[in-house]
């Protein structure tokens, strides 16, 4: 019983949701997940590092000042919806190629609604398949109740 509620404890907790807000000029910390959109001039600009056709480009944040911004890139989406993953590569993008920078951040109503939304599902499956009736003593007869 203990490893139960001990799983469903760690799987909310291992949960979480994100949203990516807008960035103040300064620009994000380094290290903090960013998703660069690319204006029509910084897509022909950049083709030549990230290929033809490049709308976004998301990755951690290896340095930004007031000339770019450098990705350690982790995916690029195609104007075409086409995603492509990368693994760290760095890519200096010039701040005229930015049409609107955002970065990612832990959504707590999200990650609240969805760990809520866990614990419910665990519940009723539980009930449906019997396994944790007992924890929860149905027609008193729980742990420890004796009849």
């Amino acid at each position: 019983m203990r490893t139960r509620v001990f799983a469903a404890v760690v799987v909310v907790a291992c949960s979480a949701c994100y949203k990516y807000v807008p960035v103040e000029v300064s620009g994000p910390p380094p290290g903090a997940r960013a998703n660069v959109v690319l204006s029509d001039e910084g897509t022909v600009e950049m083709a030549r590092w990230v290929g033809p056709g490049t709308r976004a480009i998301e990755g951690e944040v290896v340095s930004a000042d007031a000339n770019g911004l450098t990705l350690a890139v982790r995916r690029i989406e195609k104007r075409n919806g086409i995603e492509e993953f990368w693994k760290g590569e760095s890519v200096t993008i010039p701040r005229g190629a930015v049409s609107t920078f955002t970065e990612r951040r832990l959504s707590r109503s999200r990650t609240a609604m969805f760990g809520a939304g866990i614990v419910a599902a665990a519940f009723v499956i539980g009930q449906a398949f019997g396994d944790i009736t007992g924890i929860f003593g149905r027609n008193g007869s729980g742990p420890g109740s004796e009849k």
